[in-house]
């Protein structure tokens, strides 16, 4: 029975993460070059997954992961010459995030 309810909440979030994902994606299109975005979605990539390393020897959980990330990405984007939105560093953040998800149920 837990099973089916662990199963079947898996499933609705990931329907649900993939249409945030892709009103994330029409959004940053509707506002920035597909280079821009590019930049953003590997600097947020690079910044999510550095945090992630840290914090396994650090113990950061939840809000200090996420308000690590937002200084790294502000960090980086400020040196590309990307100005983001507290909105779109959340969004970036959810996508990085949602997509290390991935790679780790992958393998």
């Amino acid at each position: 029975m837990n099973e089916i309810l662990i199963s079947a909440l898996s499933t609705i979030i990931t329907a649900l993460l993939s249409v945030a994902l892709a009103y994330l994606s029409a959004w940053l299109k509707a506002k920035y070059t597909s280079e821009q975005i590019a930049k953003g979605k590997e600097i947020a990539s690079i910044a999510v997954q550095a945090v992630e390393k840290i914090a396994e020897t650090t113990g950061w959980h939840g809000e200090q992961k996420y308000q690590e990330a937002v200084k790294y990405i502000a960090e980086l984007t400020q040196k590309a010459g990307l100005k983001l939105s507290e909105e779109q560093v959340k969004a970036l953040i959810e996508s990085a995030v949602h997509q290390l998800d991935q790679a780790w149920e992958e393998l």
